[in-house]
């Protein structure tokens, strides 16, 4: 028997069996009258196998057994080509016995010859979950396919399950996001986060890369909410679409992500190759795409002299309409950091700084609703013209657009935020830099006019509770002078300095995680136990008590010492 007449007696088997269990076959004979009677054309063979199937009562181990006897005969690419045959005629069967160790993996290479609508399920017979995933951490040449495959038939595998929509797609979602977890290189873990349109803080955390990052930032918004609209001006600014940038589907999307991470991974091999830092710079300065420039120069240079040379590469855009006050703004940032700070930490401070100076896009958007906004993910600072007439506000917005934009770039890696404390921040930064530069200058001038701004000028906002936080923070070590420390450690990414100042070493081992500070885990209860000696006596005269909401609830904690009687 072959194989195509075993395809035929197993669709037969499928179309008669339940007739003939009921009326009972007991010869041979009987069997061919029967068949021949329904019109069937079989060969003696075909009808053999037939009754050998009747005879064993039923038994889908005679089929097996058969099978296995015909793929014996067969090379590893006709088993292949006879499991594409199987499927094609709906018959499937598992891998364990139909091939060993060594074809399996085979099978995987054999993926490109297999017609791309059939590749899910010819990975489902030949492959394993725990095979695919060696397969792709071994860089297989069919790696990116397989990962294909395999979300497909993740998809198509909850299909089949009668359970709610809902459900299904939890179900789906949960195995790729597992999936993408146990994959060991942080493009491929990128890529295939991208193509299954699947996110957590445990992928973001393990692929640890600010490059592939920005793409997941990028992308995964766009392709798992319909109505989000992609941040096609990243697209656009490395040249990867022209000007037709609606005329975009999902498909090109993707494609053009999964290009860029392949692209990066490209250029880090052949950075790894070049043997002196020197010609490391030469090519990071050759470098288009700007954001992997960037991303490279934080891990492959060393020396500041060729760290400056990469920077000075680099050109942001500046809306001529915001010229004046972007190059007031920057005087003003840097002359706030520089007095005050010194040693290795300003050398660190004054570099961040002219990155994004040089890095950043502020673009003014007359048609923008939101005075200003930092999209780190683009490093771009988007302004309207809201209040115009009002030139301070302008330049306040601006100062606080630039402080999410330093932190940002400080910060790109670390997971765990909390808008409450990054916003209520800024406004202090910008506060702060105002009043620094008045306090040195005496007045601010903007195109030739003064500003209306005495000393000591407090930043507009709608962030009061939220700046309760940054407040509390400096005001915890403002008997010490430690206060614009305070600040700036958080601005520039001084994570370990920045919570030990707030919480103590030893009580603020619980917010950092590899590194990473997890601000959302933040807690007033911790903040107050760890400080309760520093909290003892409220100054209600320090600048940072007014408009506190989180020092004032602290006050109401603390009882009154209570003198224990004379007896």
């Amino acid at each position: 028997m072959n194989i195509k007449e075993l395809i035929k007696a197993i669709k037969l088997i499928e179309s008669e069996e339940e007739k003939l269990k009921s009326i009972g076959i007991d010869s041979y004979e009987q069997l061919e009258t029967y068949l021949k009677e329904k019109g069937y054309q079989l060969s003696n063979s075909e009808i053999q196998f037939f009754y050998q199937y009747i005879k064993s009562n039923f038994n889908k181990q005679v089929i097996v057994d058969s099978y296995l006897q015909i793929l014996q005969r067969m090379s590893t690419e006709d088993k292949f080509q006879t499991i594409l045959l199987m499927n094609s005629n709906e018959i499937y069967f598992s891998s364990n016995r139909i091939l060993s160790e060594e074809e399996r993996k085979m099978a995987l290479d054999y993926l490109d010859k297999v017609p791309n609508e059939e590749r899910s399920k010819f990975i489902e017979i030949v492959s394993s979950i725990e095979n695919s995933i060696k397969y792709i951490n071994s860089n297989g040449k069919n790696k990116y396919l397989v990962m294909d495959a395999e979300i497909e038939s993740a998809k198509k595998r909850d299909k089949r399950k009668d359970e709610k929509e809902e459900e299904k797609e939890k179900n789906t979602g949960t195995f790729l996001k597992n999936f993408a977890l146990n994959l060991e290189n942080p493009v491929d873990i990128t890529i295939f986060a991208i193509k299954a349109q699947v996110t957590s803080d445990s992928i973001e955390r393990k692929v640890n890369d600010e490059y592939l990052l920005r793409l997941l930032k990028i992308a995964l918004p766009y392709l798992i909410d319909k109505e989000e609209k992609i941040h096609l001006e990243f697209l656009k600014k490395i040249g990867k679409i022209g000007k037709d940038v609606q005329d975009l589907d999902r498909k090109d999307v993707i494609d053009i992500l999964v290009a860029l991470a392949k692209e990066y991974e490209s250029i880090k091999q052949k950075l790894s190759e070049i043997p002196s830092e020197e010609e490391k710079t030469n090519f990071l300065i050759s470098i288009d795409n700007e954001y992997i420039k960037k991303s490279l120069l934080k891990t492959e240079i060393k020396s500041p002299l060729n760290r400056m040379r990469v920077i000075d590469s680099i050109d942001g855009e500046v809306s001529p309409e915001l010229k004046e006050e972007v190059r007031l703004a920057q005087k003003m940032i840097f002359e706030f950091i520089s007095d005050n700070s010194e040693g290795k930490f300003k050398a660190k401070a004054e570099e961040i700084q002219y990155m994004v100076f040089k890095g950043t896009d502020i673009i003014y958007d007359k048609d923008y609703n939101h005075p200003g906004v930092s999209q780190s993910v683009l490093d771009e600072i988007k302004m309207n013209d809201f209040k115009l007439e009002d030139k301070l506000y302008r330049l306040e917005i601006l100062l606080h657009e630039y402080g999410h934009s330093i932190r940002a770039y400080s910060n790109r890696k670390n997971i765990g935020s909390a808008e409450e404390i990054e916003e209520g921040t800024q406004n202090i930064f910008a506060q702060e830099v105002i009043n620094h530069y008045l306090k040195k200058h005496g007045s601010i001038e903007l195109r030739g006019e003064r500003l209306d701004a005495i000393y000591p000028v407090k930043v507009s906002n709608n962030y009061i509770d939220y700046e309760s936080w940054m407040k509390t923070f400096m005001y915890l070590n403002e008997s010490e002078g430690k206060d614009i420390d305070v600040l700036l450690s958080y601005e520039f990414g001084e994570e370990e300095k920045f919570i030990n100042m707030v919480f103590g070493e030893d009580y603020g081992k619980k917010y950092l995680l590899d590194g990473t500070v997890l601000y959302y885990r933040m807690k007033k209860d911790d903040l107050y136990e760890a400080n309760k000696e520093r909290l003892k006596r409220i100054n209600k005269k320090s600048k940072y008590y007014e408009d506190n909401s989180i020092l004032q609830e602290f006050e109401k904690r603390q009882l009154p010492d209570v003198e224990e009687p004379n007896l």
